[in-house]
C-alpha cells in the first residue's frame, strides 16, 4: 500500500468531510475555503491523468510550483498516482 492507496482508503470513508482549510484574508479577518475528501480524491485523480497525459509516469522527477491554495495538495497527492498502461489507478 502506497500512500495514493492510502488517500483513497480515507477519502472513501470520509468523503463529505473537510479534508483541508485554507485561509484567506478578507479585510482585517480571515475566512476559509475548504474541499472535502471526496473532492480532493477527484481533483487529485484529474492531475494524475494530466500528469500521465504529458509522460509523467513512475520514477518521473518534478518540482512542484504552486501558489498556496487548495490545488497544492491535490496536485501533490495527484503526483502519487501509479501510472500503468496509460490508466492511473488509485
Amino acid at each position: 500500500m502506497n500512500i495514493a492507496d492510502r488517500f483513497t482508503q480515507i477519502a472513501g470513508i470520509n468523503q463529505q468531510k473537510v479534508a483541508v482549510k485554507y485561509p484567506h484574508r478578507a479585510g482585517n479577518k480571515y475566512n476559509y475555503d475548504t474541499i472535502t475528501f471526496g473532492e480532493l480524491e477527484s481533483l487529485s485523480n484529474k492531475y494524475a491523468n494530466g500528469l500521465s497525459k504529458i509522460g509523467f509516469n513512475r520514477g518521473s522527477k518534478t518540482l512542484l510550483f504552486v501558489r498556496p491554495s487548495l490545488k497544492f495538495p491535490a496536485l501533490a497527492s495527484g503526483a502519487f498516482y501509479e501510472v500503468s498502461e496509460g490508466r492511473i489507478y488509485c
